[in-house]
């Protein structure tokens, strides 16, 4: 695929999932529905590396720090299987629940 993300994944071999917490919204909105090679979606926010090298984003209810393992094609995307070697949840941050409102009034 020619998709930006995919491309950087599959050249470092490894990802960080980040699970927004509930005052994260703006955050969601922004990485869910913001895609291009020409923009950082990371610009202006605060972050730390993982143990794969990572990013993860502080105040998120929790992560999860993988290496790539395979990869499948499915249709125009691909699903990625990979081993997690560290992860961590943040009780104090509450996880956000998805509402279709939040991305499309």
């Amino acid at each position: 695929s020619g998709r930006h993300t995919y491309g950087v994944i599959q050249q470092s071999q490894c990802y960080g999932v980040n699970v927004v917490g509930s005052g994260q919204v703006d955050l969601a909105r922004k990485f869910g529905l913001t895609s291009s090679r020409a923009v950082n979606k990371y610009h202006g926010l605060p972050w730390e590396t993982l143990v794969t090298g990572a990013p993860f984003l502080p105040g998120a209810s929790s992560w999860i720090d993988c290496h790539l393992v395979h990869h499948y094609p499915a249709g125009d995307h691909f699903i990625l299987v990979g081993e997690v070697v560290a992860a961590k949840a943040f009780p104090e941050y509450p996880p956000y629940l998805y509402r279709k409102q939040d991305f499309f009034p």
